[in-house]
């Protein structure tokens, strides 16, 4: 098929390798398999980002502009689209795209810049989300509690049971 999906990255990014000649019926393709990811992505706060290769492409699709009106762009699990190896006349394309777009496409030259940059992105949100999960407890609770193997005679600490339901 002249435009490939693979899921990578627990399912986090969808990564598209798009090859002449392809046309718009295989991006509707791909575009309808992401779509139905991402709506298995709906009871999660989890966004698919999308990694696209195009450095084998060198010719446009009739229709391409149509690609902004997918409905999986609006879609509130999706990330954003990171999209590589784009040739002079493509990148024009995508940069005027990027301007229907705000803040859901980077376009870069090569593919470590992409992945750089998409790995930066994972990260970040990898942090946000360890900090939405992470609890601070207060001291009492949060002091190690000792094991009876310790040569000390003080008695464990104990978390607080009172207030507790």
């Amino acid at each position: 098929m002249p435009a490939n999906l693979e899921l990578i990255e627990d399912g986090r990014v969808a990564y598209i390798v798009f090859t002449d000649p392809w046309h718009m019926d295989n991006l509707y393709t791909n575009a309808e398999m992401v779509f139905k990811h991402l709506n298995t992505l709906s009871q999660t706060s989890k966004k698919c980002h999308s990694l696209i290769d195009m450095s084998k492409m060198r010719h446009i699709p009739q229709g391409i502009l149509r690609m902004r009106a997918l409905p999986g762009w609006k879609h509130p699990n999706n990330g954003i689209a990171i999209v590589f190896g784009a040739s002079i006349i493509v990148d024009i394309l995508l940069q005027a795209m990027a301007r229907l777009l705000p803040n859901q496409l980077i376009i870069t030259k090569t593919e470590a810049e992409a992945r750089a940059k998409l790995s930066a992105l994972l990260a970040a949100e990898d942090a946000l989300q360890a900090k939405a999960v992470s609890v601070d407890l207060p001291p009492e609770i949060d002091t190690p509690v000792k094991s009876s193997m310790d040569a000390s005679s003080e008695p464990p600490i104990q978390p607080p049971t009172e207030g507790i339901t």
